[in-house]
Formats: C-alpha cells, sequence, structure tokens
C-alpha cells in the first residue's frame, strides 16, 4: 500500500491492561481496599481483562498506516505478550509521565488518560487507541488531521443535559461512560456557551457526544487542560481517583471541545465505524462476527462484555482477528 506521508510527525498511543497473573489481581484488591464506594461496572474485570486484541490492533495499524512515526503502549510496567517486532513500538509505563506520582497506582483510563500529554517524546499530533480498537481499512493521515494539523474530532447524537433524571437513567442503565461524557459536556456547556455563544461541538445548547473509536488528539491541548479555568480541577481530581466515578470528567472529550473551541480541532466527517459488543451468547455462533466481518468498517472497537467465558472469548476474538487481517505479518 502507498501512503501519502504527513508534514508533521505522527504517533500512536494505546492504553494496556491485564489480570492475567496473580500479581495483577492482587495490585488490583489491595488497592480496593483503600478506596470507598467503587462501583461494580469500575471494578469489573472486563475493564482490565485482556483478551489478546493489542497486537492485532497494533499490527493492523502499522500496515494501515504506515505514516505512523512512534507506537507509545501505556502499562502499569509490563509488557504485553505478543507484541510485533517493530522498533517503532515503545512501552511506557504510567510512573514515566503521571505529573503527580502520588496518583499511582491508578485503574482509572480517565486518570491515565488526563496524564498522557506528559509522556516523554510524544509527538504533538497522535492517536489514541484503547486495546480493543482498531483500523479496519487503509487509512490516510487526513483521516486525523488536516493539511494544517487541526484534529478531525467526530461527534455524533447530542448529550442529555446534566440534571436529576439523566444522571438516574446513566445509574439505572449502570453507563459509567454515558455519565462521564455528559458531566464533560456540562462543565464545557457552562464555559463555552454562556451568553448565547454556540460551539463546534454542539447542536443547539446541547454539546455532542464524542464517538468511542480510535481519536486525534494534541498533546499540548491536554497539557494546557491542567491549568485550564473551570476545567483543571477537574483534570486534577481525575487523576488522582483510582477508580472510575459516576461524574470524572473524560479528558479526551474536554480536549475535543477545548480544541475545537479554539480552533485546533473541528467537527470531522464521519466515517464508517462499528462497535461490536461481545459477550457470551455470541461465541457459541458465528452471525455477530461474520457481520464484521463483511462491514469492514474504517474503525471498529470489540467491546468485551463477556461474565462465563473469558477463554473461550480470547480464542473466538483472536480467531475472528486473524480472519480480519489476514495477509499480515504476524510477527
Amino acid at each position: 500500500m502507498v501512503s501519502r506521508t504527513p508534514s508533521f510527525p505522527i504517533d500512536a498511543v494505546y492504553t494496556w491492561s491485564s489480570l492475567d497473573l496473580e500479581s495483577d489481581r492482587e495490585s488490583l484488591a489491595r488497592r480496593l481496599r483503600g478506596v470507598r464506594g467503587v462501583t461494580a461496572s469500575a471494578r469489573s474485570d472486563r475493564r482490565f481483562r485482556d483478551l489478546g486484541t493489542l497486537n492485532w490492533s497494533i499490527r493492523g495499524l502499522l500496515r494501515f498506516a504506515p505514516w505512523i512515526r512512534t507506537v507509545h503502549i501505556i502499562t502499569d510496567g509490563r509488557t504485553p505478550p505478543d507484541l510485533p517486532a517493530d522498533a517503532r513500538i515503545r512501552v511506557v509505563p504510567h510512573a514515566a509521565f503521571f505529573r503527580d506520582p502520588a496518583h499511582l497506582p491508578t485503574f482509572n483510563s480517565y486518570s491515565i488518560e488526563s496524564n498522557l500529554g506528559f509522556i516523554s517524546g510524544l509527538a504533538e499530533h497522535f492517536v489514541y487507541f484503547n486495546d480493543d480498537m482498531f483500523l479496519g481499512r487503509p487509512a490516510e493521515p487526513d483521516m486525523f488531521f488536516d493539511a494544517e494539523g487541526h484534529a478531525a474530532c467526530r461527534f455524533d447524537d447530542p448529550l442529555p443535559r446534566h440534571r436529576l433524571l439523566s444522571r438516574l437513567y446513566c445509574r439505572i442503565r449502570r453507563d459509567q461512560r454515558l455519565s462521564t461524557q455528559v458531566f464533560s459536556a456540562h462543565v464545557a456547556r457552562w464555559l463555552f456557551m454562556k451568553g448565547g455563544r454556540g460551539h463546534p461541538a454542539a447542536r443547539g445548547t446541547r454539546m455532542l457526544r464524542t464517538i468511542h473509536q480510535a481519536s486525534a488528539a494534541r498533546a499540548s491541548v491536554l497539557r494546557a487542560l491542567w491549568d485550564r479555568p473551570g476545567i483543571g480541577a477537574e483534570i486534577r481530581r481525575v487523576s488522582a481517583r483510582p477508580f472510575r466515578g459516576w461524574e470524572d470528567v473524560c479528558p479526551f472529550t474536554l480536549m475535543a471541545f477545548v480544541a475545537c473551541d479554539e480552533g485546533t480541532a473541528y467537527a470531522g466527517r464521519m466515517v464508517p465505524s462499528a462497535t461490536f459488543f461481545v459477550r457470551d451468547e455470541d461465541l457459541a455462533g458465528t452471525a455477530p462476527f461474520r457481520a464484521l466481518l463483511d462491514a469492514r468498517p474504517a474503525l471498529f472497537c470489540l467491546n468485551d462484555e463477556v461474565d462465563r467465558q473469558p477463554d473461550l472469548a480470547r480464542v473466538r476474538i483472536d480467531a475472528l482477528l486473524a480472519e480480519y487481517f489476514v495477509g499480515l505479518d504476524p510477527g
């Protein structure tokens, strides 16, 4: 595949966690003993377990986006298994970039995200992935950044207002991600829409939800959130929280809102994307997996909702991704 080379460096950042080792589970248990009020969702095995998706995502990235300069894999200090052999890959422990080491150890992805802008050697422009997010097709740099380096942020439906009913709805649905997006939009709306001023990531007076896929980011904007009036205190609070809470801010949602407001990002065009929820009942058949193979979206995410059969899920997902990325070098 021939791909255009961007005029500025673009990196990729992955976050990765695992509960495969007994020491991992013991570390989680110790941290839980020191914190009150952690929700079932925030401490669920699903949030931390490794289903073997990282190595396939990186293989797809290196094939479909050869213009990526460096791949930074963020971990608690461990090196993930089965990584491709490529000089562009580096493993970065949390302790190497957290602005306040007292916030470690953490099991909160938002805590980690709030500090990513401080990674040594990170390019100003980078694409952020969870370890279950994928490029599904060959991609040019302009999927994420325009020629001047503005980030393409993608939004979909308007978010509900931060009111009692919406907060109750999130808790009934056990949807902590929606809750944090609602709270982030509440913070942003107060800052950007007072006095009747509109916002590029709003529909009327309601802020839009950011899509849950690989996303373009600006390191300087993430760093600046720490000192931004009305936002800095919330960023420091989420950095200090070892587990997710219902009313944490989502740093990448806030980064998108701020960058669009200040003109370093824009509301980018939507591309074909899909989120596939892997559940126990999906593991016996092939239809849900076949749907993803047939669709071949530009971006996709495999969301772990397995309760009873994680080992089978790992096997099935590995077979699915091997078929999806057929022909990619397994090394």
